[in-house]
């Protein structure tokens, strides 16, 4: 990969960082209630901390696995009804914490 590339791949990164962080993450927290948000935000934490030391990086599968079936587990006892989307954006806002 030429040095262009890695540039404009890491641009494109922080662009869709941006997006996630300013525009889907309000809308889904105002869609299930900001209590509910942060609990959910805790236990996505919790469960990618735990699947980081849990698995290799070539584990990224099982790490996913993991944390998805945790994350729906969690939400189910709370009585909450989530999309994969809902989850795809818990989750990535945690590893983007974990990772800077």
């Amino acid at each position: 990969m030429n040095e262009v590339t890695t540039v404009a791949l890491k641009c494109l990164i922080m662009i869709i960082t941006v997006v996630i962080t300013s525009v889907v993450i309000p809308f889904v927290r105002s869609k299930i209630g900001e209590d509910k948000w942060n609990k959910l935000q805790d236990l996505a934490d919790y469960a990618v901390r735990f699947a980081e030391q849990k698995y290799t990086p070539e584990q990224w599968q099982e790490k996913k696995h993991y944390v998805y079936g945790y994350i729906l587990r969690k939400a189910d006892e709370y009585g909450m009804s989530l999309s994969e989307e809902d989850i795809d954006v818990l989750v990535e806002g945690v590893v983007n914490a974990v990772k800077h």
